[in-house]
């Protein structure tokens, strides 16, 4: 039976390719989808011939052998698949029957960003953050402590995680803001504009200390210059291939420099725990199935809560919520209480929506990602491709403070959109 599942839901992947390939617009069910396949299906497909990964978590095996826990995540994948494939049939109904349907339309607001009067003063601002980013370092407690990449093994002083958590965490969010910003505004693909951006991705790895940064870095990049710039797809992805070697070379000596490697040097495992996420989607299906086992949240909506109560102090809430991740790595940990970690393991919204609503929360995570792929559609293409990246990072990545803003940005232009001043539109 387990076996008939595992074939039928690869199976099943198929069909919503094959539709896509018959639409010549662009919509948002497409990218998430192709995402959706990359995290859950294609780590199917390698199990089917490779077993599955070996890993030093204890229950990560016993989610992965478990056979309920399988079984659940198959009909999972099945169901979405399913879903997918209707989503883009209606699509090509609704274009069939009208041909103005979601025809795309160069962005309003992308144009008023790069053509506006104070594009010249942002520019100042993003330098000026570089700026205050190097005056952060010097005058932190130790400087030397940014200026090379840690071991996972080495620890930092109290007066340095202090200075780091209050002061870094909030430069670094304003480096990657003044990254995104200086690509949007190279609107002639200036060597100064290219230069300062690889100086500030830098300067982020530096701070941060992650090598996903700055692969959402990069992801970010070709975004805004196939969306919103109407480069040629092709001609553009042959432009980052090397862009794309050197984030891969980075992220395996980032590995050996750290001494990450140390915890499991094995590339099959290791490609599941950074890319794909079928087994953290397993480890909280099996949670649910066994609580007296395995314990993440304390009650429903327990993360949730935190992702859209963040902007209340903790000193004002001292029941605060954590973040998801903290409470993922706390139950495969088996810790009794959630403790502030200085590592955690990237999830995705799948398994956070199992926590939160319990085996339902599979179900609602798919019309949850449907629902918002169709409102995007009605977008301008700034808003909906901001949208789409919240959406498909969150597949493979976590709600961390940088997609927060992200988010903040996007749900602003969603509101300016609709306001009107002296009769003109904001944007």
């Amino acid at each position: 039976m387990l076996n008939f599942l595992h074939i039928t839901a690869l199976v099943c992947s198929i069909f919503p390719l094959i539709e896509m390939t018959k639409i010549k617009r662009f919509y948002c069910i497409i990218p998430v989808a192709l995402i959706f396949d990359f995290a859950m299906v294609i780590p199917c497909l390698l199990e089917m011939f490779m077993g599955p990964p070996t890993t030093v978590y204890y229950n990560f095996r016993n989610a992965m052998m478990d056979e309920k826990t399988n079984l659940i995540f198959y009909l999972f994948i099945i169901i979405a698949q399913v879903c997918f494939y209707f989503e883009i049939r209606r699509i090509k109904w609704k274009n069939k029957k009208s041909m103005n349907y979601n025809i795309s339309q160069p962005s309003r607001i992308y144009n008023k960003i790069v053509n506006s009067r104070y594009r010249k003063q942002v520019i100042g601002l993003c330098y000026l953050v570089m700026l205050l980013s190097i005056i952060a370092v010097l005058l932190a407690p130790d400087p030397t402590y940014y200026l090379k990449l840690h071991s996972v093994y080495s620890t930092m002083s109290q007066t340095v995680y202090n200075y780091d958590k209050n002061i870094i965490s909030i430069i670094q969010n304003l480096l990657l803001i003044a990254i995104v910003l200086l690509k949007i505004y190279d609107d002639q693909d200036s060597r100064i504009f290219f230069v300062t951006r690889i100086l500030c991705t830098i300067g982020v790895a530096l701070l941060n200390q992650k090598r996903t940064t700055v692969m959402l870095i990069l992801g970010f990049c070709l975004v805004i210059d196939i969306a919103f710039k109407n480069k040629n797809l092709k001609k553009t992805m042959i432009k980052y291939i090397p862009a794309i070697i050197l984030v891969a070379i980075y992220f395996w000596a980032y590995a050996l420099i750290t001494e990450k490697i140390s915890y499991n040097q094995d590339w099959y495992y290791v490609i599941n725990e950074y890319f794909f996420r079928n087994i953290h989607t397993k480890f909280s299906i099996y949670a649910e199935l066994y609580p007296n086992k395995v314990h993440i949240l304390d009650y429903p909506c327990q993360a949730i809560l935190c992702d859209f109560l963040f902007f209340i102090p903790r000193s004002l809430w001292l029941a605060k919520p954590h973040n998801y991740p903290y409470y993922f790595i706390a139950g495969l940990l088996n810790y009794g209480n959630i403790t502030e970690k200085t590592w955690i393991m990237p999830t995705s919204y799948y398994p956070e929506f199992v926590s939160n609503f319990g085996i339902i929360g599979l179900l609602i995570s798919i019309f949850f990602t449907i629902f918002i792929c169709r409102y995007l559609d009605k977008k301008d293409s700034f808003i909906k491709m901001g949208g789409i990246a919240i959406i498909s990072v969150l597949q493979i990545y976590y709600y961390d403070d940088m997609l927060k803003i992200l988010a903040m940005i996007v749900l602003a232009m969603i509101i300016l959109q609709k306001c009107s001043f002296n009769g003109k539109r904001i944007l």
